[in-house]
């Protein structure tokens, strides 16, 4: 064989080789679409549970059992919460952090759970009756 011919052979192969690498990476370099959920074909039906977000309690009317099943809150502490509210009604969830045992750490935790709804007349006669 020429050298020449050689040349050319040995030339192609080489330009192949760095054209297919290139392309090899380039492939590799782009986003697939993949499914943001698989569903089996199995012919099986599963049930999914969705929990429900947890009613929020209103601090001026929750009895003292609604409020000691709150995370983060004491049967003492669910007591002084409606010691207070008797002598004056809450107007604000933030002051919550006068009754003891509640800091600003468990005020900040309680406020996904509790709410100050405007005090009414009759809620505040049901909370003076004993």
């Amino acid at each position: 064989m020429e050298r020449r011919t050689y040349e050319a052979v040995v030339l192609g192969i080489l330009v192949a080789a760095a054209g297919g690498a290139i392309l090899i990476r380039y492939n590799a370099s782009q986003h697939r679409w993949r499914p943001g959920m698989v569903v089996p074909l199995t012919g099986s039906v599963h049930r999914a549970r969705l929990d429900a977000p947890r009613p929020r309690l209103d601090v001026n009317s929750a009895r003292v059992e609604e409020l000691d099943a709150l995370p983060y809150v004491s049967l003492s502490a669910a007591h002084a919460i409606v010691a207070h509210r008797l002598e004056q009604p809450f107007t604000d969830v933030a002051e919550l952090a006068a009754i003891p045992g509640i800091g600003a750490r468990r005020l900040e935790a309680l406020a996904d759970y509790l709410y100050c709804a405007p005090v009414t007349d009759a809620v505040q006669r049901t909370h003076e009756q004993p």
